[in-house]
């Protein structure tokens, strides 16, 4: 019986927080995707300069060293 009051008292308090919830849940979505555009444009400028064989090179000496703990 104390539960289904409580319950009762406390339903506005809780439909407020799924739906402040949900709004920082879009919120996050939205950033997120933000920062995924500008981490596509970053990249886009930088592949070009980047040297893939030395960084293959590291990779496998830090693969290794890694492997070998």
């Amino acid at each position: 019986m104390a539960d289904s009051e409580l319950l009762r008292r406390n339903k506005p308090r809780l439909r407020f927080s799924k739906k402040v919830a949900a709004a920082i849940l879009e919120e996050a979505v939205g950033s997120l995707s933000q920062a995924r555009a500008a981490r596509e444009q970053l990249e886009k400028l930088l592949r070009p300069h980047i040297d893939m064989a030395s960084v293959e090179v590291a990779g496998d000496a830090v693969a290794a060293a890694l492997l070998a703990l």
